[in-house]
């Protein structure tokens, strides 16, 4: 992407938690913008060593950022994290949970699970404060009029940077996120109630299939949105 003033009418703001490059779906997604007259696309990603996917995708309206395989905790937000005791906190918390012998073996577990949570949603909340950051730097004041979320690993940053940029939010669920395959109960019914309170800010979802389509209008609301198959 060519440097100089960008119009938030032609800008939009792609972010995934997958290497941008190497995902055919969001490429797919890109293309379709860039295809748009003077349309200038800003990926955030994290970059992968996986090679079993390859893009040609080169554009010179085309910008790719990677946070770093382990994003880093700002500064100021370690700061305030160890001040407050909280890393602390839940580290004692897991490994007084792992030692205990005076808990029955299913409240052991209940709260092995919540430990559990509770540590993904401190990290969850740290990579999706590192994707505003990047994405706040390489965008600068210029506005993105769309913010283009690819699974709900990076919908709490693309919420707060609606919120900063005045943008349209669109959320594509690359599958039924919240009753994936490997997922505990748990983390399903977390994650069912984020994508919840998240859904209104939503201007418009995307997902793979319509049975997943109603899926979501059906739990979570109407709302504008469009199938895009995974086919070529």
């Amino acid at each position: 992407m060519k440097s100089g003033v960008i119009s938030r009418k032609n800008l939009v703001l792609v972010l995934t938690h997958t290497d941008v490059l190497k995902d055919g779906r969001i490429v797919k997604s890109i293309e379709a913008f860039l295809e748009l007259d003077n349309m200038k696309v800003l990926a955030v990603g994290r970059r992968s060593n996986e090679v079993w996917v390859e893009t040609k995708l080169k554009n010179e309206n085309l910008r790719v950022v990677y946070l770093p395989a382990k994003p880093k905790i700002p500064l100021r937000i370690l700061s305030i994290l160890k001040s407050s005791g909280l890393l602390r906190a839940l580290r004692l918390f897991r490994k007084r949970i792992r030692e205990s012998v005076l808990l029955g073996p299913s409240r052991r577990k209940f709260w092995q699970t919540a430990a559990k949570i509770s540590s993904e949603t401190v990290r969850a909340g740290i990579f999706s404060l590192s994707v505003v950051g990047l994405a706040w730097a390489h965008v600068g004041l210029s506005r993105p009029r769309v913010i283009y979320c690819n699974d709900e690993y990076v919908l709490a940053a693309g919420i707060i940077l609606k919120k900063l940029f005045n943008s349209k939010l669109i959320y594509d669920a690359h599958e039924l996120e919240h009753d994936k395959n490997g997922q505990t109960n748990s983390r399903r019914r977390a994650t069912f109630e984020f994508e919840k309170r998240a859904w209104p800010h939503v201007d418009h979802f995307v997902t793979v299939s319509d049975a997943i389509r109603r899926h979501y209008l059906a739990n979570f609301g109407p709302k504008p949105s469009t199938v895009i198959l995974n086919s070529p």
